[in-house]
């Protein structure tokens, strides 16, 4: 089990249908291994410096692009992300949301980890905007299942 404190202030810039933001600050992260590992890096508090850039496009009025990259100075751990998704459910009271495929892998020293997956991004209610993924993992130990994300985020 993981718990992570970060702050990252960024950037964000909007061209057109295209939006980049980059993202800098501390990373402070505490692992609960189990089994319990003594002599793997993540075990235990860790503090460190964490780098993230996000891009997202929408090439036609109905399809979307997404690309994330994370860097962290704790145990070289990084991640990297790719979904496309094609807009469904579209009306005169809603902008829909988008569903489609996304990879993704991740890894810090002797570990890596790949997610192979389908997404729904960017449903809206009221000030929140909700996403989720799921699909089958495995990862450098040869250990395989299923895995779900959901997230949600709340727009001033």
């Amino acid at each position: 089990m993981e718990t992570a404190w970060r702050i990252l202030p960024g950037w964000r810039i909007k061209r057109h249908n295209t939006e980049f933001k980059f993202f800098f600050g501390p990373d402070i992260e505490r692992h609960w291994l189990w089994p319990d590992d003594p002599g793997n890096r993540l075990r235990g508090t860790n503090i460190g410096l964490r780098a993230a850039v996000e891009t997202w496009t929408e090439p036609t009025p109905n399809t979307m692009l997404v690309t994330q990259l994370s860097l962290s100075t704790i145990a070289t751990n990084w991640s990297w992300r790719v979904a496309g998704g094609w807009r469904v459910l579209e009306d005169m009271f809603t902008d829909g949301f988008y569903i489609g495929p996304e990879v993704q892998r991740f890894g810090s020293d002797g570990y890596g980890h790949t997610r192979y997956g389908a997404h729904f991004t960017g449903l809206k209610s009221e000030n929140y905007e909700w996403a989720a993924a799921a699909g089958w993992a495995h990862d450098s130990d040869r250990t395989s299942g299923p895995y779900v994300r959901l997230n949600m985020s709340k727009r001033h």
